[in-house]
């Protein structure tokens, strides 16, 4: 739910109550909350339909949490500080480039819709609304990332974002319809002389260098969202996980943790064993999984090195990179 667009609309709180024609009873099927981000990264190169298959299951309840670094949350919030100032003040900076035309970008707080087909509840907070003048708006996403061109396999992931936020905006009330989307890199750059060194030196530190890229995307929400929204439930619904993607590194990994997870099972199962005709069939069932443990083992050695350090480290453009954690 948004404020009046009169005002700089802020949603606070948790996820808005669906319409009374999307509750779930009338939907009868299991409800599967999933943010934009997430959903997003189905449109990732190295989409792998057995990961998200766990990744659903699991709803972020993931063993091993690795705390997301302040640094990264302070960058974001000046980011966005920056992009509002500079659109504010009425004279953008040429790096904002396409999008120099927008107003003031507002924050719209935590939306929500429940799509009556699917059963799946979209959830975002977009980066930045801002009007364009003519009754319709912008949505832009902030990145701390190098832009690498038109290649960039996390570009369409972007894209797909903005066309998520696209999708929810167009279904508040009031509605806000979006027809541009744009996507702001912003990247530090270290390969600096020592002249320019020094001169960023400040009274408490030094100034970061930060250079800004803008790429505008292609709005098509109701084209790009309804098959991704299906997809995730075809793959939520699926009784048994889905083949995975040939190669995939974090299944490789996955299978690894699923594996010594079963190991450790069995051998403390026969530790406390006091019954040999209980400890024989336990016994095998070890030797059995050891086996399997030593042949994975083998596998991985033999393809260390290849792809970003293989199996021995998360792809970095995987989906477990991909994937959002924070998402409640």
């Amino acid at each position: 739910m948004l404020a009046t667009k009169d005002a700089r609309p802020t949603v606070k709180g948790g996820f808005p109550d669906p319409p009374a024609s999307n509750s779930i009873e009338e939907i009868k099927m299991e409800k599967l909350h999933i943010s934009v981000t997430n959903l997003a990264a189905f449109k990732s190169a190295k989409f792998c339909g057995r990961c998200v298959w766990y990744l659903l299951r699991m709803a972020n309840r993931v063993p091993f949490r690795k705390p997301f670094p302040g640094v990264m949350t302070d960058l974001d919030r000046l980011e966005k500080a920056i992009v509002r100032a500079s659109l504010a003040d009425g004279e953008a900076p040429d790096w904002l480039g396409p999008f120099a035309d927008a107003g003031e970008p507002f924050e719209v707080g935590l939306i929500s819709h429940l799509d009556a087909e699917t059963g799946v509840e979209l959830a975002g907070i977009p980066d930045a609304v801002a009007p364009l003048g003519d009754e319709s708006y912008l949505v832009l996403e902030d990145k701390t990332a190098r832009y690498k061109g038109e290649g960039d396999l996390w570009l369409p992931v972007y894209a797909a974002q903005d066309n998520g936020y696209a999708f929810l905006l167009a279904r508040q009330d009031p509605e806000y319809q979006v027809t541009r989307g744009g996507i702001l890199y912003f990247r530090v750059e270290p390969d600096l002389d020592d002249d320019a060194l020094l001169e960023s030196l400040t009274d408490c530190g030094f100034r970061a260098p930060i250079c800004a890229t803008a790429v505008e995307v292609e709005i098509d929400p109701d084209e790009i969202i309804p098959p991704l929204l299906k997809q995730a439930r075809e793959i939520l619904d699926l009784e048994a996980p889905p083949k995975g993607r040939s190669g995939c590194e974090d299944c490789e990994l996955l299978a690894s943790l699923i594996d010594l997870y079963g190991i450790a099972e069995v051998a403390d199962k026969l530790a406390h064993t006091w019954k040999d005709k209980k400890g024989v069939p336990l016994r095998r069932v070890l030797d059995y999984r050891l086996e399997r443990r030593a042949a994975r083992a083998d596998w991985e050695a033999s393809h260390e090195g290849a792809n970003n350090g293989g199996p021995e480290g998360i792809d970095p453009e995987g989906m477990l990179a991909v994937w959002d954690w924070t998402d409640k």
